[in-house]
């Protein structure tokens, strides 16, 4: 299969979700990975009183991923 060759962003908003935020990156990244050759996920922390950054950057972190957080 040939990947897009558009460039394409992904923006997420994080609101309290640090619970299921690592799940859906996971998916999220993994579709972008395999149909795209250029891409970046932008994640907005929308105001959290969680955790969901940290959890974010540990994401990030565990694939050597750019993030803008």
């Amino acid at each position: 299969m040939s990947k897009e060759h558009n460039f394409v962003s992904a923006v997420v908003y994080l609101h309290n979700c640090a619970a299921d935020v690592s799940a859906f990156l996971t998916m999220l990244y993994g579709q972008l990975e395999e149909n795209f050759e250029k891409y970046e996920i932008v994640c907005v922390n929308d105001a959290s009183t969680d955790d969901s950054a940290a959890v974010v950057r540990a994401f990030a972190k565990e694939r050597d991923f750019p993030l803008t957080l």
